[in-house]
């Protein structure tokens, strides 16, 4: 297992100049510092990277900056408009990437993106909703439009390894270790664990880890899952 110190800045640091106003009220954003080395580490310039629950684009945009393009969707119109804000704002500042978000239910991606991107991301990167449920579209399957997280996320990935290229992987950010077994457990069928990574927001002192001063809780670690499609699951 590999720990990854993301906490050396605080989050407000880390979004400063790179994120619009109003971003930070997104509950479940990925830090940008954890998305950049993570985008870095499972890509190249170039490469496809896709976020199937964009939230405000902190992937999208950071993916960008590096010179990736990337593919997002959210289902939240609020989020939908930040992101991209966000994605605007860093092709401003020097992004050579491209990037798209659009506003649809991730577990019924529409036949556009499915086409058009078949077969091109090099990397499926987001952080799943903390909450017990997700919104969908309209069905007659859902209550109130709503379904269970597990059975959200399960659906989601589905929709995303047919994008995959033939070497291309799924990392999912856990912010929750005791959701994470019910994680692999949701997408066992389908999706081999190749790694668990950590991210932890702290610092190095003297060989120990330490909660920075802006991490007033203690030091908070979110796991890293590295997940391919079963051999013979890649449509």
């Amino acid at each position: 297992m590999h720990t990854m110190l993301v906490g050396q800045r605080s989050l407000a640091t880390q979004r400063r100049g790179r994120h619009v106003s109003g971003s930070s009220a997104h509950p479940d954003r990925m830090a940008p510092d954890l998305a950049v080395a993570l985008i870095y580490d499972y890509t190249q310039p170039g490469d496809l990277a896709v976020d199937p629950f964009a939230g405000v684009g902190t992937t999208l945009a950071e993916a960008v900056r590096g010179g990736r393009d990337a593919y997002g969707v959210e289902y939240d119109p609020g989020w939908v408009a930040l992101a991209r804000a966000n994605l605007a704002l860093a092709r401003r500042q020097s992004g050579i990437g491209h990037g798209q978000i659009v506003r649809g239910d991730v577990t019924r991606l529409p036949a556009a993106p499915r086409r058009e991107l078949r077969g091109r991301a090099s990397l499926v990167l987001t952080a799943p909703p903390s909450s017990a449920t997700m919104p969908v579209s309209p069905r007659s399957s859902a209550r109130h439009n709503r379904v269970d997280l597990m059975d959200g996320i399960t659906a989601a990935l589905e929709e995303c390894v047919p994008l995959l290229n033939p070497n291309g992987l799924i990392v999912v950010v856990s912010r929750s270790s005791r959701r994470t077994p019910v994680l692999l457990d949701a997408v066992a069928a389908d999706l081999s664990l190749l790694a668990v990574r950590h991210a932890a927001y702290a610092t190095m002192r003297a060989g120990r880890l330490v909660a920075g001063r802006h991490h007033v809780d203690g030091i908070r670690y979110d796991d890293i899952l590295v997940l391919r499609p079963r051999r013979g699951r890649r449509p």
